[in-house]
């Protein structure tokens, strides 16, 4: 089972909506550890289809920067926003090589 398929569990919906999808996608990273992945999910309702981005942000206030990144770059793919491409140069190889996946995927 992959961390996608474990976090999203009976939520199979979340494959079939490219907002939430990406969002999933962005949360399994391997770059996130399981403590910071738990304490993100904790922030997501499936059953209300709700993400509290306020939660995450203020969570990840002391994360490392390229994780924060991230995470904003999931919250623009949620809501349809601009990625704001140009921050994917803070990132390392491994982490922009990631976000760039997740943004793909969202456009596909």
């Amino acid at each position: 089972m992959t961390t996608y398929q474990y976090l999203i569990g009976r939520n199979l919906w979340v494959r079939s909506d490219p907002r939430w999808n990406a969002a999933i996608e962005m949360f399994a990273l391997p770059l996130f550890s399981d403590r910071e992945r738990a304490a993100i999910m904790a922030a997501v309702d499936f059953e209300h289809r709700h993400i509290d981005w306020e939660a995450i942000f203020a969570t990840a206030e002391s994360w490392a920067r390229p994780k924060q990144i991230l995470l904003h770059i999931a919250h623009a793919l949620f809501e349809d926003g601009d990625c704001q491409l140009a921050v994917l140069g803070q990132l390392n190889t491994a982490e922009r090589a990631a976000a760039l996946m997740v943004i793909a995927e969202r456009y596909r």
